[in-house]
């Protein structure tokens, strides 16, 4: 699904994220609002950690984002930045 100047272009280029803000709950780790350009989605994207580097989530969300179903909205990664799990819950859409 993706086009060519994006299969080109750098990960911060065809990924940017607006917000990272800490997990509140239980402070275990970090979200992040994820916009893919290619696609034009966003997705609201959980690392366990507190020492997260946005580069880290890009390289991560960029091995799945292409299997992503279209109303996937929330994802959960683990620590090595492996895809855990996915929301399409609305009541999920940080967006």
């Amino acid at each position: 699904m993706g086009s060519n100047w994006f299969s080109r272009c750098d990960l911060d280029q065809r990924f940017t994220s607006a917000t990272r803000y800490p997990f509140l709950p239980s402070g275990s780790g970090m979200k992040w609002l994820v916009y893919d350009w290619d696609q034009r989605r966003v997705v609201d994207v959980y690392v366990p950690g507190r020492d997260v580097e946005e580069m880290f989530v890009f390289e991560a969300v960029a091995k799945f984002i292409e299997q992503l179903p279209a109303d996937v909205v929330a994802v959960k990664l683990d620590r090595a930045g492996d895809l855990v799990s996915t929301s399409s819950d609305w009541n999920d859409d940080r967006a």
